[in-house]
């Protein structure tokens, strides 16, 4: 892995996930973000950052490449990009734009080099990760970090969804849960882990505001069958 000294622009750590054993290292703040995303999406078997150093081929000489982040995709999900592996550069787009002509060549030797692996290669940026999608996902993660609900938990969020009709939104959950829980924290640390885990189910989970309307899918006593968080 490289090592990148922490500076105002740059700051590395690591953070829990439930794509691997133990914890995934982040090089800046803008990956740590990316790694949001990434943790919160349920379809997701493996998540690497800096899995490999390849030697790419730039304009005649041969040049050390060690990409930022490699994620591979469940069987049986839509595959965004048609395989099941892909490899992100993340890139500030500030950075991208100031410095394209320099990055260009190598970026592209790095697409055409993983490409012949059957590996889809893309970049990245601020725009993107830190768009309407990363709150909701942050709101994921601390829920799958809170753990899961206790089992009257479970049952009173299904009680609220069929006293509904099998449709609620999330504000009329949230109203319906708050006298079982002691803090609306706890209330909401739990809807994001039923969400996380797939038992709440939403058109987009990623983009979940307070008048999404939310169903329930599997029974209480299956959850653990069903997931892995």
């Amino acid at each position: 892995m490289r090592k990148i000294p922490p500076t105002r622009q740059s700051l590395s750590g690591k953070m829990a996930s439930r794509h691997l054993p133990g914890k995934v290292a982040f090089e800046s703040l803008l990956e740590r973000d990316f790694l949001y995303l990434l943790e919160a999406n349920g379809h997701l078997r493996a998540v690497k950052t800096q899995p490999r150093t390849v030697q790419l081929k730039v304009n005649g000489k041969k040049r050390p490449y060690t990409p930022d982040v490699e994620v591979e995709w469940r069987e049986g999900v839509d595959l965004p990009f048609g395989v099941s592996r892909a490899i992100f550069e993340v890139k500030p787009f500030e950075v991208l734009r100031a410095k394209f002509d320099e990055l260009a060549p190598k970026l592209r030797a790095a697409r055409a080099y993983f490409e012949e692996e059957g590996i889809a290669f893309k970049v990245v940026t601020d725009r993107y990760i830190r768009g309407p999608l990363l709150e909701p996902a942050k709101l994921v993660v601390e829920g799958l970090r809170a753990g899961e609900p206790s089992r009257d938990a479970g049952l009173a969020v299904r009680k609220a969804i069929s006293d509904a009709g099998g449709t609620i939104t999330l504000k009329a959950l949230k109203d319906a849960l708050t006298p079982a829980f002691e803090w609306p924290r706890q209330r909401d640390n739990a809807i994001w882990f039923w969400i996380g885990c797939g038992c709440l189910q939403a058109a987009d989970p990623l983009t979940i505001c307070d008048d999404t309307p939310l169903q329930w899918w599997t029974s209480l006593t299956s959850i653990r069958d069903n997931i892995e968080c």
